[in-house]
């Protein structure tokens, strides 16, 4: 869906659409669900693909010859949350977990496990070495938009990627 929400954040919905209708004649085949699609690339199965940061950046470590890139005009993101339920059990408990969640011990743990991730306040350092995220541009979009628009552009990209 991010590849969806990029596109149309910098095109609009008709550019959007427009877009993707541009490219179709190059695309050789469309994933039904996106599992493993950057291993084909790195077993030379197919030239490139697009698929989610955490995907790349699994073969990338792997050892296999790919290269990770971002559209120069800049893609949206998703933002992992949490929440704490004001009814909830164990309110002190979860204060906790989310003060920890954000503090450098948990940061650096990332790290050091490599687990890809944009830190999204950038207080702490942090470089990859697959891919150096300085150079990515984030375009923000709103989280309610996402949400009030996501069913409409499931239903238009049934048309793309619903084949013969």
């Amino acid at each position: 869906m991010e590849f969806i929400f990029s596109l149309t954040s910098i095109y609009g919905m008709n550019g959007e659409q427009k877009y993707q209708e541009g490219i179709d004649d190059n695309i050789f085949c469309y994933a039904r669900r996106s599992d493993n699609v950057a291993q084909i690339v790195a077993e030379g199965q197919a030239g490139f693909t697009i698929t989610d940061l955490v995907e790349a950046i699994s073969v990338a470590k792997s050892g296999y010859d790919v290269a990770l890139s971002f559209p120069k005009e800049g893609v949206t993101y998703g933002v992992s949350c949490v929440g704490i339920l004001k009814a909830g059990n164990n309110i002190n408990n979860s204060k906790k977990f989310y003060k920890w969640m954000k503090s450098k011990e948990y940061q650096t743990s990332l790290k050091e496990h490599e687990i890809p991730y944009i830190p999204v306040d950038h207080i702490y350092n942090y470089e990859n070495p697959y891919f150096d995220f300085s150079k990515v541009q984030l375009l923000d979009t709103k989280y309610s938009w996402k949400v009030a628009t996501k069913y409409n552009y499931i239903d238009n990209m049934k048309v793309y990627t619903i084949k013969d």
